[in-house]
């Protein structure tokens, strides 16, 4: 084979693996739950709830919060959304990497739907609501200062959210429990006096745009609102009697209606499974225990 033979030769076989590249089809599953999984997260970040826990801090975008009814109701249409499209994915043959992928999204789903239903905090903990209003000002000051005209805003907006975040918790809070309700009043003691050493630290360390009397009046604001939700109604949750529920004390006194409430919500493995695997806990311990005998006793008898 002469030069121009081979150098033909050459060109055919890059030609026929460009064609084969291009004739193999993406995996189009795998593109499908990276879109989902970035709907969801841009979603998330928006109305997932504030809380004190640093694990799960996410960065947010900015602007008001909503925890209305309405809203509540627009968040769990849209889970059900999320949930039909990630039920549609066909994971078969992916890669195991993906596989535990799809699974993560499946829980952070899952989380979700433990928030608005399995353990819904925004209609029974008056906390939460502490949570939302005061949280998101503690997280935009753990950024160090100086803060710049937008971030200077942000802080801004997030107490003047304050008050109508708690009017709605009003309105969702039914018979919050006596224990919560004590809880709350407690972590609200003093809230204007700590409110106002905050926006005088902010102002005489001269680390924000914001004027002083426009500061100092949003801070008012949203004072009168956390005392005014710690109020009466607060107060008569807090000496009202607590006791559980017959579901609550049944599932807390009989282990295995636990476990049938726990499989019907979704949220626990099977009874069976269960016992199965304290079954195989219980016969690994047995092994262990008759090894670790014999062992004693050889040792025993060679002494």
């Amino acid at each position: 084979m002469n030069a121009s033979q081979a150098a033909r030769f050459f060109v055919l076989l890059v030609s026929l693996s460009v064609a084969s590249t291009q004739a193999q089809p993406r995996n189009s599953g795998t593109e499908v739950l990276d879109k989902l999984a970035g709907d969801f997260w841009t979603w998330r970040a928006k109305y997932a709830p504030f809380t004190g826990d640093d694990v799960n801090r996410i960065e947010r975008p900015g602007g008001t919060r909503d925890w209305s009814r309405v809203s509540i109701d627009k968040r769990r249409k849209d889970l059900a959304e999320f949930e039909a499209r990630w039920k549609k994915i066909d994971i078969d043959g992916w890669p195991i990497p993906k596989q535990v992928d799809y699974r993560l999204i499946g829980s952070t789903l899952s989380r979700v739907h433990w928030e608005l239903d399995i353990n819904p905090r925004w209609k029974r903990d008056p906390n939460f609501y502490i949570e939302q209003t005061l949280t998101p000002v503690v997280e935009a000051l753990t950024v160090p200062g100086p803060y710049d005209e937008a971030r200077s805003r942000e802080i801004l907006t997030r107490i003047e959210n304050i008050p109508a975040i708690l009017q709605q918790g009003e309105a969702n809070l039914a018979n919050p429990p006596a224990p919560f309700a004590s809880v709350s009043i407690q972590a609200l003691d003093g809230v204007r006096e700590r409110l106002r050493k905050m926006s005088s630290a902010l102002l005489r360390s001269a680390s924000t745009t914001l004027k002083e009397q426009e500061l100092n009046s949003t801070t008012d604001h949203a004072a009168d609102a956390l005392e005014h939700f710690r109020g009466k109604k607060l107060r008569l949750a807090a000496t009202r009697t607590f006791s559980f529920s017959r579901t609550s004390r049944s599932i807390l006194i009989r282990p295995k209606k636990f476990w049938r409430w726990a499989n019907r919500s979704g949220i626990a493995p099977s009874h069976s499974r269960l016992t199965k695997r304290n079954e195989t806990a219980t016969s690994r311990h047995s092994s262990w225990h008759r090894t670790s005998t014999i062992g004693s006793r050889t040792q025993r008898q060679r002494n």
